[in-house]
């Protein structure tokens, strides 16, 4: 990269840095406003951060990768939906209708993970559909949200913030239908979605694998804490275990989000070392290589026992067995 470019990915990793201070203060104290504890912003803050700084990182290394500037977008949408515990009409409006966006943004960055663009019809639908439902559905469901009334509509507990400057008086009467519609079409993409990971999964090479092996662990074991901490919520009973339980699984649930962006930034690292490993292959194999030699340090590069590896014959216009 020459000087010039170096300057331009400097640019816009300081911008991307006050961006995120700025969202994360701004969030910070809408949150408190609407009675959130100090450990409850020090979590909140290490989770939309985590993906900042992991996202700087891998962005610096990978420029040309969007997985990094994704990770970032990330951790700044990550507090739009504290800004809807302010008493700023414009701040208000602005979290109701973005509150979802952080979660369109990290199904952009699961599905298009390692590589950073998306590489089937599928994925590009689901993507686009995600975020025409955060535009559009959370626009109209804006137009129905009267905070005065619906204070169960949030995870925010705020009877007196907003008003909702895009509030339709009218409209108000649809809004438990139309809000129960806009959280099913969401479950809706998140089931599809799992499905295409799972396919992408089962069809992947072991190399493959391998490089994503650290990123869905990190989903995973958030995913787990997350359904546990739900229990909370679902089965009455479940709390009565005692709230230092659920606080303990609080606090797991959220230091494993924190832990999700790093294991992104854990696989790039590791698709960049399995690149310098080809590389130096080429080096190491010289010009004249032994079929089953290159076979072996493929083998090994790759972590793929299964491979072949194919030699042309121009006298049959076919690959035969190199090994």
């Amino acid at each position: 990269m020459d000087s010039q470019g170096e300057r331009a990915v400097r640019l816009r990793l300081t911008g991307a840095a006050v961006l995120s201070v700025v969202s994360g203060a701004a969030g910070s104290w809408a949150y408190e406003r609407a009675g959130a504890s100090a450990s409850d912003l020090v979590r909140d803050l290490a989770v939309g951060w985590a993906f900042v700084v992991a996202g700087i990182l891998a962005w610096r290394r990978r420029p040309a990768n969007n997985t990094g500037s994704l990770m970032v977008i990330e951790g700044v949408t990550w507090f739009f939906g504290n800004l809807q515990g302010t008493s700023v009409p414009a701040l208000f409006t602005f979290g109701a209708w973005w509150e979802a966006l952080n979660m369109a943004v990290l199904l952009h960055l699961v599905l298009s993970f390692p590589e950073g663009r998306l590489t089937t019809v599928l994925t590009r639908r689901l993507v686009q559909f995600g975020y025409a439902l955060v535009a559009v559905g959370g626009l109209l469901r804006t137009f129905m949200f009267d905070p005065s009334s619906d204070t169960g509509a949030t995870y925010l507990d705020c009877r007196d913030c907003g008003p909702n400057l895009f509030l339709v008086p009218s409209w108000h009467g649809m809004f438990g239908a139309f809000d129960a519609a806009y959280h099913a079409a969401g479950w809706a993409v998140s089931v599809v979605a799992a499905v295409a990971l799972v396919q992408r999964w089962r069809h992947a090479s072991a190399a493959r694998r391998r490089a994503l092996l650290p990123a869905w662990f990190g989903i995973g074991v958030a995913v787990a804490f997350l359904m546990w901490d739900m229990l909370f919520y679902v089965v009455p009973w479940f709390g009565a275990v005692g709230s230092v339980s659920e606080q303990a699984v609080y606090l797991l649930s959220d230091l494993a989000q924190v832990a999700v962006p790093f294991a992104f930034l854990g696989g790039l690292l590791r698709m960049h070392l399995q690149r310098a490993e080809v590389s130096g292959l080429v080096i190491d194999v010289g010009t004249d290589p032994d079929p089953s030699k290159v076979r072996e340090a493929l083998v090994r590069v790759l972590g793929d026992p299964t491979l072949r590896l194919g030699l042309w014959r121009e006298e049959r216009g076919a690959y035969v067995d190199g090994s």
